[in-house]
């Protein structure tokens, strides 16, 4: 990449790195223009394990960047002398993971990680050189072309790149597409190889050779040294999964596995700071020791004496998302659960817990155990996956259809997994893989089964129905076909399941985990239902009578936020509520509508800027959501929805006129929606129970026609340009959900702007829509927009990651008016939230009088 030179700063008086561009970066405007940029960001890394980019010069025609000296040798070097020790290998590990998580943290790749780029200095501090400078010298790869790789041109062979360049290649950068942090992921499972075994993992004589080993070969695991402590053989083998979304997702984990090493291998060594994505999961060493004592005794005990009653808590949660998954396995010894965008596996047993696997993309809650409690299915990235509980390999089952999202599902007795389609009845695949196929259609009456139990016979269904109009009950269901249908009153569309103690446990109204008597042979209730935990909600049962469910989070605590541009916390708005989304900024920007949660409905509030003073707007007992301001700042869209009916036909948009108050005048169907800039016509969400969401336009005269905007695509979640000019919208037309941007009305110049599963519909504009900004993963990003005969945006760019303030992607945002900072929502943190382990429940209330 260029020739580097020992210098001497004489103006600060440090000896520095000065690395020559080649010609053909210095003369070419274009690659040097975005060498520039690419610098800009990469000064920004300040890392004790970073060689650190301190400038880029230029003079007598000559360009060149002014670097940290790093001394020492690099870590090719070192391997020429044979492999390193386990303790060695595990500490200069520790050091690579933290250089490689500091810059991950401001969205930076390096791309190139391997050992000729990492320094190793006499002291034992480890340097990564050449940090994130393979995406500057490149060419622009944003195609995707196999002809764009990353790692192999022409131009980069000709400039003498060698061999091990390619070795270190991820699966996606040797088939030439986008590159993302598990690329260096991956990077770091081969070069943590190499130091164990010194054997470079995928070598060849040609880079063709390398290539086809990387796509092809798989480890050979036995040239570990016996010594390897297991969970650094189980860090390993979930860095170099070929699947990218199978792959390690976070570096941070990495380095919990490699601080877990130092009590399994005897390595002295302080324990790396927690990880960003660790820091969320606070359960993961939650149970005292006494707890855990009292665990194993049951667990392990004799299981032919009745079960005593006993109550551990064993998974303290921070939020609501962190407990929307808790399964029991069958037979009741262990836990698998979703927290934040990974597959966990809880032994009852055992202190800490297992991370199975990523879970991203719509319906990454779906987790379902084998009917003999040791395998696990889940769905993640659009496909259904499992995993023996003693491996640390997921294999795919099937690829999940574009248009098909499961929100449940069963493992049956005849190894077939029965999943329940939103808006839509039940599918089934076998287990061992193959083709996904229908199973039963939903009838007229049902939207969507939101929770699948087996029943003793493995073979018979218990199914939580969701009916139109809101209201809910439970189907007995057996080879597609619904034998009968419980009416349970106070039942809620989720959390049923069967309990060996031969009850029903669900969730109910009023709020709790209830039970209710269930007869198996004539799947009728054989008394009344009761209450067992007042406070609990999310439950599950497992078939040897124990109870899994969720305590204290019905509540969501959260606070407006003033938030500048690098994810800093500025300030609160308004008092902390229940529940806050969807913060609105009048044009003005005095004002800022939005709603919360009062005794379980989601109402409209408007606080005034100036006065810190918050109302209501309305009276109304439906739920009620914000979506678009006049261009004068006059009036207000809003959404309004019967409770517990979305067919009541009263619900829709209906404009508010905040300047004048007044009864709000309903304007037409939808579920969200947009004014038009001259505030004389509107763009909307029309919601279709069938998954056929389709996006519409109307003037506001009196019996105007509704006119489609891309009526051949499923589209929601509409956000119009100030100008009117283009839409951004969401769609899952790809296969996932992504965001789109479109030219309004016409249509015209459709384009894809996300990749990966990007769309969660939380974007908002500039005031001069000039800029679209969106969050996805928990980050937020910005786009350059600009509008021409056809569109053009530029790379989305990360501002933050809103995890460490808590910043919830999910329920909106607002950019101030001066583009300075955003409105934003913060989770506040849950008080004595947990998920609960009961063993024999039913004892507690068979001695109550």
């Amino acid at each position: 990449m260029g020739e580097v030179y020992r210098a001497r700063d004489t103006r600060l008086g440090r000896d520095v790195a000065i690395k020559v561009l080649p010609e053909d970066v210095a003369k070419d405007p274009e690659r040097l223009a975005r060498f520039e940029r690419e610098a800009k960001v990469l000064a920004s890394l300040n890392h004790p394990n970073i060689a650190a980019l301190y400038g880029l010069e230029e003079t007598g025609g000559r360009v060149f960047l002014v670097m940290e000296l790093a001394e020492g040798e690099d870590l090719s070097q070192r391997l020429k002398a044979g492999p390193v020790s386990v303790e060695e290998a595990m500490k200069l590990g520790r050091q690579i993971g933290e250089g490689l998580r500091a810059a991950h943290a401001k969205g930076i790749v390096h791309r190139d990680l391997k050992p000729a780029n990492i320094m190793l200095s006499e002291n034992g501090t480890v340097k990564l050189l050449d940090f994130g400078l393979a995406r500057a010298y490149q060419a622009d790869d944003s195609s995707g072309d196999p002809s764009n790789s990353p790692t192999i041109t022409a131009a980069m062979t000709q400039h003498g790149v060698i061999l091990g360049t390619a070795a270190y290649m991820s699966p996606e950068q040797a088939r030439g597409k986008s590159v993302d942090r598990q690329t260096d992921i991956w990077a770091f499972g081969v070069v943590m190889f190499e130091m164990l075994t010194g054997h470079r993992l995928f070598d060849g004589e040609t880079v063709s050779d390398s290539v086809g080993a990387i796509l092809h070969r798989d480890p050979d695991w036995e040239l570990l040294p016996p010594a390897t402590p297991r969970p650094l053989r189980r860090l390993l083998r979930r860095c170099l999964v070929r699947e990218r979304a199978m792959r390690l997702h976070d570096i941070g984990d990495a380095l919990i596995e490699l601080g877990e090493n130092d009590t399994d291998g005897g390595v002295a060594a302080p324990a790396p700071p927690p990880a960003r994505r660790a820091s969320l999961v606070p359960w993961v060493v939650a149970i005292v020791a006494v707890v855990v004592a009292a665990g194993m005794f049951f667990l392990r005990g004799d299981r032919s004496a009745p079960l005593p009653l006993r109550k551990l808590t064993v998974l303290p949660v921070t939020d609501r998302d962190g407990a929307r998954l808790a399964a029991p396995s069958p037979d009741g010894k262990r836990i698998a659960y979703l927290s934040h965008d990974a597959v966990w596996i809880r032994e009852l047993d055992q202190l800490t817990p297992r991370r199975v696997s990523d879970a991203r993309g719509w319906g990454s809650w779906v987790c379902i155990w084998s009917p003999d409690s040791r395998s696990l299915a889940f769905t993640n990235d659009n496909a259904l996956w499992r995993t023996s509980i003693d491996s640390s390999a997921p294999t795919k089952i099937c690829d999940i259809p574009a248009d098909d999202r499961f929100i449940c599902g069963a493992w049956d007795a005849q190894d077939r997994i029965i999943l329940g389609k939103w808006r839509g009845g039940l599918l089934e695949v076998s287990a061992k893989g193959g083709t996904i196929r229908e199973l039963m259609k939903a009838p007229d009456e049902l939207v969507d089964y939101h929770d699948l139990s087996l029943l003793p016979d493995g073979k018979t269904l218990l199914a939580s129905a969701h009916l139109t109009g809101d209201s809910s009950g439970v189907d007995i269901v057996r080879d597609g076909k619904i034998l009968h249908r419980l009416d349970l009153s106070k039942t809620s569309f989720g959390s049923v399941a069967y309990s060996g103690t031969g009850h029903i446990i669900f969730e109910g109204d009023p709020q709790g985990v209830w039970a209710v008597p269930f007869s198996l042979k004539t799947f009728e209730k054989t008394g009344d239902p009761f209450v067992i935990d007042a406070d609990g909600s999310l439950s599950s049962a497992a078939r040897d009578g124990s109870l899994i469910y969720a305590r204290n989070v019905q509540r969501n605590p959260t606070q407006l936020v003033r938030v500048d541009r690098s994810g800093k916390v500025m300030g609160n708005m308004g008092d902390p509520g229940d529940g806050i989304r969807q913060p609105l900024l009048s044009p003005a920007g005095s004002l800022l509508a939005y709603s919360a949660t009062d005794k379980g409905i989601d109402r409209l509030w408007m606080l005034d800027l100036e006065s810190a003073r918050a109302r209501r707007v309305t009276l109304s007992d439906d739920t009620e959501e914000p979506w678009s301001w006049s261009p004068d700042g006059t009036r207000l869209l809003m959404s309004r929805w019967k409770a517990n009916d979305w067919s009541f036909p009263e619900n829709g948009l209906y404009l508010v006129d905040i300047a004048h108050g007044g009864t709000p005048e309903r304007v037409g169907e939808g579920r969200s929606g947009q004014i038009l800039p001259a505030g004389r016509g509107l763009l909307y969400w029309k919601f279709g129970v069938r998954n056929d969401d389709r996006l519409m336009w109307r003037t506001l005269d009196k019996d105007a026609k509704p006119n489609p905007f891309l009526p051949s695509v499923h589209a929601v979640e509409p956000a119009l340009s100030p100008d009117g000019r283009v839409v951004a919208f969401v769609s899952d037309d790809s296969g996932v959900e992504e965001i789109w941007l479109a030219r309004f009305p016409g249509g015209e110049g459709l384009m894809q702007l996300t990749q990966g599963g990007g769309g969660m519909g939380q974007f908002a504009w500039s005031r001069d829509s000039k800029s679209l900004y969106f969050t996805a993963h928990g980050a937020l990003y910005q786009v350059q927009v600009t509008e021409g005969t056809q569109i053009r945006y530029g790379t989305p760019k990360q501002l933050f990651d809103g995890t460490p303030e808590q910043l919830s992607s999910s329920a909106g945002f607002d950019v101030l008016p001066d583009g300075s900072g955003f409105v934003m929502v913060q989770q506040l943190p849950l008080k004595d939230a947990a998920i609960v382990y009961v063993q024999n429940w039913l004892s507690e209330f068979q001695k109550r009088p």
